[in-house]
């Protein structure tokens, strides 16, 4: 059998050959091993700024149902922190900043790319978002979730039929039928998340929350869809009553041990476990 040549002399089969292996290659590096068998890894849990971000390891190692050992399928990946104070975080006197959330956004933000380098998950698989929750005597960080939705995984959650409401909002508004632009796998969703895990029998709205988000470094509203074809989180947060802070305001440094009152403790509440299983007391 004869085939038709093309230029330097590579047949077309051969050619074939040769860009599957070339595309083989990438893959392999989009895709490269993780390492999340060998325990935790190292994350900024000491001082006066150390937020405690981490990975959601049991997250990542067991939901939905996916094969710890194989470290190269796509996992589902979250990283948080749970922080809790001695004051009023949203005190008008002795509480925290809008400010001041910027810069424990970005800070989060910043632990959360040293975690994700240090399990060595491949760029196009990490999270991008990074999200402050602020109530009461607590603040909830939560990335962005790479992976299936587990927003709308689970029907039942709070969370899920406060996008199911916003679904029917836009259907009233906008005559049209959508779930989240991003399938509620933003910081604001797994925020959320997480406090109805800590806080099962009170409405997230009581707390007249304040939210920020940091999105590739820069301060971001929560994300809406311009051209009126999906809701977002801009949406979402309307629905449960949240202060969106102003992306307008500036940075300014913070300490834990004064802001608040004090800090008393960093934890991390998981989301498929019991909440703050994985905590350790201020350092």
């Amino acid at each position: 059998m004869k085939f038709q040549e093309i230029k330097r002399g590579i047949s077309i089969p051969r050619l074939s050959h040769f860009l599957l292996l070339i595309l083989f290659a990438i893959n392999s590096l989009v895709n490269a091993a993780y390492d999340i068998n060998d325990g935790e890894k190292d994350y900024a849990k000491e001082g006066d700024t150390a937020l405690g971000i981490k990975l959601d390891l049991n997250f990542a190692r067991t939901w939905p149902n996916v094969d710890l050992k194989d470290s190269t399928i796509i996992r589902n990946w979250v990283f948080s922190s749970h922080l809790k104070f001695k004051g009023l975080v949203n005190d008008e006197t002795n509480g925290i900043e809008d400010e001041q959330l910027w810069q424990i956004a970005l800070t989060g933000y910043n632990e959360m790319q040293a975690n994700q380098e240090a399990y060595g998950i491949p760029k196009r698989q990490r999270s991008k978002a990074m999200t402050v929750l602020a109530f009461d005597h607590e603040l909830i960080l939560a990335s962005s979730q790479k992976g299936e939705s587990f927003s709308y995984y689970y029907t039942d959650t709070p969370v899920a039929k406060a996008l199911e409401r916003c679904q029917v909002t836009w259907r009233r508004d906008f005559g049209k039928e959508s779930i989240h632009k991003n399938e509620g796998k933003c910081g604001e969703e797994m925020a959320a998340h997480l406090y109805y895990l800590m806080h099962p029998g009170k409405s997230l709205s009581s707390q007249k929350p304040r939210v920020a988000t940091i999105v590739g470094g820069k301060r971001t509203d929560p994300c809406t869809d311009n051209k009126g074809e999906k809701f977002g989180c801009s949406t979402f947060v309307q629905e449960y009553g949240i202060e969106v802070v102003d992306a307008n305001k500036e940075f300014k440094e913070f300490s834990l041990n004064e802001i608040a009152g004090g800090i008393e403790k960093r934890s991390q509440i998981q989301l498929c476990y019991s909440p703050d299983t994985s905590s350790n007391s201020k350092k």
